[in-house]
């Protein structure tokens, strides 16, 4: 079994996958990722742009390109990363994001030494012009700060043990805005132990037209 399997939800990505996909295949444990793309039924050639951005940086990583024959919403396309998951640890990055270098080893490093079953960590917010640190993204009532929104609700800052999202009790949302908080709140419910990393490892792009700058 591999250490950590990374799931990344794509749809018309074609601008921006390289940069995502690089980042994943330059981590530090990268021989432990694999990798499983599901892509939404781009009309762009974003999948095309995944087979040759992983011959180029990840001929050695294990990955898999999922394809789902309409386009479902990112909410269904993680489950379907999350169905398809092979490593002992999942986790989420989306395709106009990407990982620091050491993301996966020291988040992994965390849920090994305290035997946590989630593992959170700060992130970078990236604009055209600037980019800043999170505010820290754990307090020590997990549940009671993403209620009160203390701590942000996004998956992708989090290290998260297959099984607990797995297991029969867990909803999946289909909703494709704030569904990362549904399965948040589920995993501070569930989870035994949670653990923290306060370093910005994940870099989060604010990007126009993207779903979470959207608004109707």
């Amino acid at each position: 079994m591999l250490d950590i399997s990374v799931i990344v939800p794509c749809y018309n990505s074609a601008g921006f996958i390289e940069r995502c996909i690089a980042s994943i295949c330059k981590q530090s444990i990268a021989e432990a990722i694999e990798i499983i793309f599901v892509d939404d039924c781009s009309s762009d050639n974003t999948v095309e742009l995944i087979k040759q951005s992983m011959s180029v940086w990840g001929s050695s990583i294990q990955y898999v390109i999922i394809q789902h024959p309409v386009n479902m919403g990112v909410a269904l396309a993680r489950k379907t990363g999350i169905q398809n998951a092979s490593g002992e640890y999942i986790l989420f990055c989306d395709s106009d994001d990407w990982l620091d270098n050491k993301m996966c080893e020291l988040l992994h490093i965390e849920a090994l030494r305290n035997n946590c079953e989630v593992v959170v960590c700060d992130y970078k917010n990236v604009y055209s012009d600037t980019s800043y640190d999170s505010a820290p993204c754990y307090v020590n009532d997990y549940l009671q700060g993403l209620l009160l929104c203390k701590c942000t609700g996004s998956l992708c800052n989090k290290l998260i043990k297959r099984s607990l999202i797995l297991a029969d009790k867990f909803i999946y949302p289909t909703a494709s805005f704030c569904e990362d908080y549904v399965y948040s709140i589920q995993l501070a419910i569930y989870a035994r132990k949670i653990g923290y990393v306060p370093k910005p490892l994940y870099n989060y792009c604010h990007r126009e037209g993207s779903i979470v700058t959207s608004r109707s």
